[in-house]
């Protein structure tokens, strides 16, 4: 399989277009019960392309490899509380934001 992954990452880079420049824009709507009242919280960020330890990243690129990372990492960390499918829906955005790779988020 380790044989395979460089071939993979080179067929997606030669596929895939970059956006050294652009930008991504993530909102967040949640509804619900809180407290016996009813309410609505948002959360809206828009991420920008960034150097990190002298390599150029594309907001793409960092939000997308911020959300796996943070998602395995979470996973590996805590195994008692995920076990078999995890679902996106079982990570808390606590828990998500203060990870390691997760603080990009804020």
């Amino acid at each position: 399989m380790s044989s395979s992954l460089p071939k993979a990452a080179s067929y997606l880079s030669s596929v895939l277009r970059c956006v050294p420049k652009g930008s991504v824009l993530v909102y967040v709507s949640v509804t619900g019960m809180q407290n016996d009242q009813y309410i609505e919280e948002n959360y809206v960020k828009k991420f920008y392309p960034k150097t990190i330890n002298g390599f150029n990243w594309s907001a793409i690129q960092l939000t997308t490899a911020s959300g796996i990372c943070t998602a395995v990492d979470l996973v590996i960390t805590h195994p008692q509380k995920f076990k078999g499918f995890v679902r996106q829906e079982q990570f808390s955005f606590d828990d998500f934001t203060h990870n390691r790779f997760g603080d990009y988020y804020l």
